[in-house]
């Protein structure tokens, strides 16, 4: 079956990169291979179930999709690399980044008053579209309405987003300092951690487990490239290193579900906790998130082709983009809700609604599509990741290296390709911009003013 061959490539794919990437294991190339290696992983014990039998175009699909991305980072970091001093490699800020208690606490009540403000929206949401009185009945309330219906009297308001946004955005921030703090002198400021797990809270509140996840594998990243540095970029991996993973992995799969079973309002009955139900659910539930995706582009290649002739070029693919522009210059016909997003089942089984990154590039361009914008990511994180390992100009004026905090954002969205397309979302939209904004507001007002890092 193709799916087995498919399997052994991005293996040997991933191999490669490892040696060319001078046995980075997380380099981008690794990350990209084995998010799908995972999923395919994770699809092979349900192939009878969902009657998945991997056809010729998904295979192409997704293998020229990764050999594109991987030419592209080589060509780019290998171009780079030739022509300046590639003996010179990045280190650790030698300086802790301190932001004084006062200021700290401000901000913790910033975070405190968005969540009661989220809180409020979603009793006004739930009170015009009849939610229940519980707070699970309103989240999901409002999830169904904004994100599946489309209903702006289920928008949140304006300052209320921003504020959130405010909150996200210097929380990347602040797990920064966290970490490298850590690695200066060993220890965790408390106040720090507080902020970072009440933004966590209020993305509950949306229903959202993604930004919770989207939190984790960027902090996994950061504090890998921190350690990387630490040891002149070469890693040996140990055998107590492994076990950790493996260990930490499994308590991730089952908590993904379980936060939106028991924390976001996603179960449709009551379930005991430590039943076998739960069980149940909680390995079905993995299966359909981490492998259905691959079945679900196998259905869209065969029998569910959009239509894009009314729409603009690249719609599917910088789709968050032109709803900006929808919104701001009043073309209703460019906001389409669930524009490649449709739950679909097979073989009496649920599978989701997400189709990998491949999908939109798909949509929009055909297979040209999936291998020239596959191969212009591996160029952008090929520049990424050489800048992030060779220069020495990384550090703002308060010691905050954004090189790392971008590479760390985009590689942990990376992971989830084989979910669906994160990067082209995220850096090509209005709000990355926003995002950069937000980030220099957070470090003038809150970050306290130390001297540059000595060379």
């Amino acid at each position: 079956m193709l799916i087995y061959l498919l399997l052994l490539l991005l293996l040997l794919l991933a191999c490669i990169a490892y040696i060319l990437s001078k046995k980075d294991i997380l380099s981008p190339p690794n990350i990209f291979s084995g998010g799908f290696i995972i999923s395919i992983l994770f699809a092979i014990p349900n192939l009878g179930k969902w009657n998945f039998d991997m056809g010729e175009r998904t295979f192409w699909v997704i293998f020229l999709g990764i050999l594109a991305f991987n030419i592209g980072f080589f060509l780019i970091y290998y171009t780079n690399i030739n022509i300046k001093n590639k003996n010179i490699l990045t280190t650790n800020n030698c300086n802790l980044i301190t932001i004084k208690t006062s200021r700290m606490i401000c901000f913790l009540i910033i975070e405190l008053i968005t969540i009661y403000l989220i809180y409020s929206e979603l009793n006004r949401i739930g009170a015009i579209f009849g939610a229940g009185d519980t707070l699970t009945d309103k989240i999901v309330t409002y999830r169904i309405n904004t994100t599946f219906r489309g209903e702006e009297e289920a928008a949140m308001a304006s300052y209320v987003r921003s504020l959130y946004s405010f909150c996200s955005m210097s929380t990347n921030i602040l797990i920064y300092i966290v970490i490298n703090n850590y690695f200066i002198n060993k220890s965790i400021n408390k106040l720090y951690c507080i902020s970072i797990l009440l933004t966590v809270l209020a993305s509950f509140l949306f229903g959202n487990r993604g930004i919770f996840v989207s939190f984790l594998l960027y902090t996994i990243m950061m504090v890998y490239i921190f350690k990387l540095r630490s040891c002149k970029w070469i890693y040996k991996i140990k055998y107590k290193f492994i076990c950790k993973l493996v260990l930490g992995s499994i308590i991730f799969l089952m908590a993904f579900p379980t936060i939106g079973l028991i924390a976001v309002g996603r179960a449709s009955d009551e379930i005991d906790l430590f039943s076998g139900e739960m069980v149940s659910t909680i390995v079905e539930g993995l299966g359909v998130y981490i492998g259905a995706p691959l079945k679900l582009l196998d259905l869209f290649l065969y029998d569910n082709f959009e239509d894009t002739l009314n729409l603009p070029v690249g719609y599917a693919t910088f789709i968050q983009f032109y709803k900006w522009l929808s919104k701001n210059l009043d073309i209703p016909s460019w906001n389409i809700t669930q524009f490649g997003l449709e739950f679909r089942e097979d073989n009496l089984s649920y599978l989701g609604n997400v189709y990998t990154t491949f999908r939109p590039f798909f949509t929009d361009f055909g297979y040209v599509g999936v291998i020239v914008l596959s191969l212009i990511l591996g160029l952008i994180l090929g520049l990424l990741y050489y800048y992030l390992k060779h220069s020495y100009k990384m550090f703002s004026v308060k010691n905050i290296d954004y090189i790392l905090i971008l590479y760390s954002l985009v590689t942990s969205k990376l992971l989830l390709s084989f979910f669906s397309d994160k990067i082209y979302e995220f850096i090509f939209t209005i709000g990355f911009i926003k995002m950069l904004i937000l980030f220099k507001i957070f470090e003038y007002i809150f970050v306290d003013k130390t001297k540059l890092k000595e060379k």
